[in-house]
């Protein structure tokens, strides 16, 4: 775990990654063909838990693949697999020597289960259920493994929820964190709608089990309009269970860190326009009603927030009751930053971003801070690169972390003219936006304590476009005056350099105490030698 991929871990922060696995409990062959055809159709990854010999598992699951198959042992009274618990892992193990995953039957789990797996060199399980809970994460067992928890799996779903309409889900489906599905093949194959159906059905089911098929909504309706959801949202990150855990503990094979590679090169090649799509993907498929839904350090957000609101109270004398200046938040995301302004300052405020389910978070959020706002923030669908605005209208305008998830340098420098455009002369642009320069201090300084650096972007995070700090600055003299430039180093120095250090070999969490100290420090002393790849201006208009 000391050489856990943070980048990766934190990004479930904010967003969702799909994971479908299928225990295999001894279906039929055909059963599992079917299962195979409907995740090959869609192009969708599949992680099968094995019980028993399948000559078309073994078929599907060849060469490379071979690491994608799990165990799935059965370590109940009766059990076919072995006489206790050493036999059935042996024997499981000599099914599919490749395997370094497994799923007990039932999710039956002890302590001599979990050691003896991670003796024999097993490093992860997805043995446990936590049904339709948001914000999963890997958890660390005591026993070595990383444990994947399951998100939904089919039979429990029939147990409880018994709704084969995935609108009954949809909102748990955008919220952030792991979302690991479970589906049997004969669950799929028979279309169950409920479990008892099945438990009428079950012993009559053979390879001519077709008969036996359910005419109406069930696992395998539910199932194929949930692939199309995935299919049909493009940002979304899906991968195969052993992925997910190459890419959080850094130890990717080379074929699974080039399809890494093959990730930003598409978007790298892709039209300006789908480059806008994929990003606006992204976003609608996050569940606008989080309050941090945009940012994977809410205490970082926090002070970025506080220096917005500092910034603008001191250009515009926003205390004084005779003035009421108009600000517009650009990529204003959920309008969390908008809704604190609006509890502190009496102003027009108008937020813009490019996602439906953003905008629909922020209304939301709005409404719900009714009592406490004394402004009443408006809220809009648009494209930053041509706002729907008067020239010098605006007395502020307000940039954090917007132009980063621009498609390139030319639609950046653009989108500030715009900004400009839309200012009064003499106006304030607060940008809070990446730099490279921050991020490559902030990596020069955890690789001198043996901390791995922080990637500038990766394959679920393609649009991470910062600036060079030198360059922004000779381009943006054009426009505006330089007043200040602020970097939030302290806060970066302690929960990513400090935290990290202090909590090996486990991950840092971002709700620790240290980092809501590091936040308070921050507040008094906030910069640490410029480091940190985010970094605020106040630029006058001219």
């Amino acid at each position: 775990m000391s050489d856990m991929n943070i980048s990766f871990f934190e990004d479930l922060a904010t967003k969702p990654a799909f994971c479908f696995t299928s225990d295999i409990d001894w279906a039929p062959e055909s059963m599992i063909k079917e299962i195979l055809n409907i995740f090959s159709q869609h192009g969708i990854p599949l992680t099968p838990f094995i019980t028993h010999h399948s000559e078309t598992i073994k078929e599907h699951y060849k060469g490379s693949k071979t690491r994608y198959v799990g165990l799935h042992p059965n370590f109940l009274s009766g059990s076919t697999q072995g006489s206790d618990l050493e036999e059935i892992i042996t024997n499981l193990v000599d099914l599919w020597p490749d395997a370094k995953c497994f799923r007990s039957h039932l999710f039956f789990d002890n302590k001599l289960i979990a050691e003896e797996f991670y003796a024999r060199g097993f490093r992860y399980d997805s043995n446990l259920c936590l049904h339709l809970q948001p914000n999963l994460v890997p958890l660390q067992h005591f026993s070595g493994l990383l444990r994947f928890p399951v998100f939904l799996e089919d039979d429990t779903y029939a147990l409880r929820e018994k709704i084969w309409d995935l609108s009954h889900v949809k909102d748990f489906l955008k919220t952030p964190g792991l979302k690991v599905f479970n589906f049997h093949p004969i669950h799929v194959a028979l279309n169950t709608p409920d479990m008892d159906y099945y438990e009428s059905v079950k012993k009559d089911v053979d390879e001519n089990w077709k008969r036996l098929v359910f005419k109406g909504a069930g696992v395998y309706t539910f199932l194929v309009e949930l692939l199309e959801y995935v299919s049909n949202n493009p940002g979304l990150g899906v991968f195969y269970l052993h992925d997910l855990y190459s890419f959080i503990t850094d130890t990717a094979p080379k074929d699974v860190i080039e399809s890494q590679a093959r990730v930003l090169e598409k978007y790298d090649k892709s039209t300006i326009e789908k480059r806008v799509q994929a990003v606006r993907t992204d976003y609608d498929t996050r569940d606008g009603k989080e309050l941090y839904v945009t940012s994977r350090d809410f205490n970082l957000r926090e002070i970025e927030i506080d220096f917005t609101i500092n910034c603008i109270r001191e250009k515009t004398n926003a205390n004084s009751q005779k003035i009421i200046p108009r600000i517009l938040d650009i990529g204003c995301g959920n309008g969390y930053t908008d809704i604190r302004i609006a509890k502190v300052l009496k102003a027009e405020i108008v937020g813009i971003d490019f996602s439906k389910e953003m905008i629909k978070g922020a209304e939301h959020l709005r409404e719900k801070s009714k009592g406490e706002i004394i402004s009443s923030p408006i809220f809009q669908v648009g494209d930053v690169r041509k706002l729907d605005h008067a020239d010098n209208y605006f007395d502020v305008v307000v940039s954090e972390r917007c132009l980063l998830n621009l498609p390139d340098r030319d639609t950046q420098y653009n989108v500030i003219r715009e900004f400009h455009r839309v200012l009064k002369k003499g106006g304030a642009y607060i940008m809070v936006e990446g730099t490279l320069n921050g991020l490559r201090r902030l990596n020069e300084l955890r690789l001198k304590v043996g901390l791995e650096p922080i990637p500038d972007r990766a394959e679920y995070n393609v649009s991470s476009l910062k600036f060079e700090e030198k360059e922004i600055e000779e381009f943006l003299s054009t426009y505006f005056k330089i007043l200040l430039k602020h970097h939030f180093g302290m806060y970066y120095l302690i929960s990513r350099v400090v935290h990290p250090l202090l909590v090996l070999p486990d991950q840092p969490r971002f709700n620790a105490r240290i980092n809501k100290i590091a936040r308070e420090i921050a507040m008094h002393e906030p910069d640490y030698k410029k480091i940190g790849h985010v970094m605020g201006f106040v630029l006058e208009a001219i």
